[in-house]
């Protein structure tokens, strides 16, 4: 992997003490620039603003998080430039939209998606494009 996808479930784990955070804090170590559709940051966002809700994070702490993710060198690719092809992949295969787009993105450029989503991971076993995706 030359330049990982990373999905928001792995980037969160770069801040917050969750199960496989080794794995995540090892890539992102290993990484100086990553890709990610545009809608990571909204993804990531989400996360973060369910767990201030959810009580397990503080407002404060949280607002450090999102600063943070945002000094991380991503190289953000618009919906529009892979917008067909992830509409053509969610409809195919059994993923989101969302993880459509990721995978989109990992294909478009060759790499291949991090995620700690088992759901993606596993609906992308028995498919041609099970190379482009890495369980983290």
């Amino acid at each position: 992997m030359k330049l990982p996808v990373i999905d928001a479930c792995v980037a969160i784990k770069w801040f917050l003490p969750e199960e496989n955070q080794e794995k995540a804090s090892a890539i992102f170590n290993r990484f100086n620039r990553y890709i990610v559709p545009d809608l990571f940051t909204i993804e990531f966002d989400s996360i973060i603003t369910k767990k201030v809700r959810q009580k397990l994070v503080e407002p404060k702490d949280a607002q450090k998080i999102y600063n943070e993710i945002r000094k991380i060198p991503f190289t953000i690719i618009p919906y529009k430039m892979i917008s067909k092809m992830a509409f053509d992949l969610s409809s195919a295969l059994p993923i989101s939209q969302y993880d459509a787009c990721y995978l989109s993105v990992a294909i478009e450029y060759n790499q291949k998606v991090v995620t700690a989503d088992r759901k993606f991971f596993n609906g992308m076993k028995n498919t041609p494009f099970k190379n482009y995706v890495a369980e983290l």
